[in-house]
């Protein structure tokens, strides 16, 4: 199989890449980046099975022809606001599979309205296959399989400061925290300021007690569309060391985040520092989902957590699902997010053997 990964020289995207030509029944990765000497440096690291091109995200009119031919394309080029519907509107026109690492919930809105141009070109687009949303989806797509109705998912996630080297994450973290953000609360869509709502939340060794706030991820906007009967969907980030986050309360109450450009100027600025803002942080980056429900008449619960790199812990689902889309394992053309064309009996044990464990506590039947 041959698989081509957007972005393929970037922070996640070269981690993407190392999945992939580590997989024996993957025949070529390319690593495609604006940065051709980049993308080829990254390729020479890799072997035979493995070569750089050039590609520019920004036109998917000029991408769509380099992409013909493919088994699956992998979207690794972030922010996602700015570039998610470019890369799978050139997957479109390529006829060519997609599955991205699309993390913005405004992002994952525009994306599933190219459904039926997807569906009539015969085209699958999985967006949101990274750890949250990705692995997150998923946890909640297990429980849904074996309660008897999953009513509520409350989803937690930190990130740490010296866990992610790209200029694009510090733009998606600035992102996340500015203006208002869907959560999905008693059976509808609302939106709450971003920032707002902050508890704390416990993670597993080393990372301890993080303070959250609502962010603005995908999955309150794609879990109700594809697991029925919810009636709450919340997600609440933090960053380690906490104090980043506090600080990035501040910027967006001083408008420095309040347009693109600015979250740009701002991230480049930042990103200078970021062997300073890292002090104090763990290393590693978590998740924690918390699932509620009925089953055989009485309420339930699980949770489940996953610590781990940060690079790990997002190419490795992107990389399962690149896979599983070139074998043909996942066929239904269309815009999915992953609960709803992945098995979580197939993913969970290929998530395994890639180095990447997902821990259940409560109640679960064997």
């Amino acid at each position: 199989m041959r698989i081509v990964v957007l972005g393929g020289a970037g922070d996640m995207g070269r981690q993407v890449c190392a999945e992939l030509a580590r997989t024996p029944e993957v025949g070529e990765v390319v690593a495609a980046d604006l940065d051709l000497a980049r993308a080829q440096e990254v390729a020479g690291r890799l072997g035979e099975k493995a070569r750089g091109m050039r590609a520019d995200v920004s036109d998917p009119g000029a991408l769509a022809p380099s992409l013909k031919g493919f088994d699956a394309v992998v979207g690794c080029v972030g922010p996602f606001y700015r570039f998610e519907s470019r890369m799978a509107q050139a997957c479109i026109a390529a006829g060519v599979d997609y599955v991205s690492l699309c993390d913005d919930f405004d992002a994952a809105v525009e994306v599933l309205g190219l459904h039926e141009r997807a569906r009539e070109a015969g085209v699958t687009l999985l967006t949101g296959l990274g750890n949250c949303p990705g692995i997150t989806n998923l946890c909640a797509a297990r429980a849904a399989q074996w309660m008897e109705r999953l009513e509520r998912v409350r989803i937690a996630f930190t990130g740490d400061a010296r866990d992610a080297e790209g200029l694009a994450n510090v733009e998606h973290a600035l992102h996340m925290f500015t203006g208002e953000i869907v959560a999905y609360m008693g059976g509808k869509a609302e939106f709450v300021p971003a920032g707002s709502g902050r508890e704390k939340v416990e993670f597993p060794p080393p990372i301890g007690t993080v303070p959250v706030y609502f962010t603005g991820h995908a999955e309150p906007v794609t879990l109700p569309r594809f697991i029925p009967g919810l009636q709450m969907v919340t997600i609440k980030g933090g960053i380690t060391p906490p104090w980043l986050s506090r600080l990035g309360q501040v910027l967006v109450r001083l408008r420095l985040t309040s347009t693109p450009e600015k979250r740009r100027k701002l991230a480049l600025r930042l990103s200078r520092l970021r062997p300073y803002l890292g002090r104090g942080g763990v290393g590693v980056s978590g998740l924690r989902v918390d699932c509620h429900g009925t089953h055989r008449g009485h309420p339930v619960h699980s949770t489940y957590t996953c610590v781990s790199p940060m690079a790990k812990m997002t190419a490795a689902p992107a990389a399962i699902g690149a896979i599983l889309l070139a074998r043909g394992d996942i066929s239904s053309p269309g815009v999915y997010a992953p609960e709803g064309c992945v098995k979580p009996e197939v993913f969970f044990p290929l998530l395994e053997e890639r180095g990447v464990h997902v821990e259940m506590t409560g109640e679960e039947p064997e």
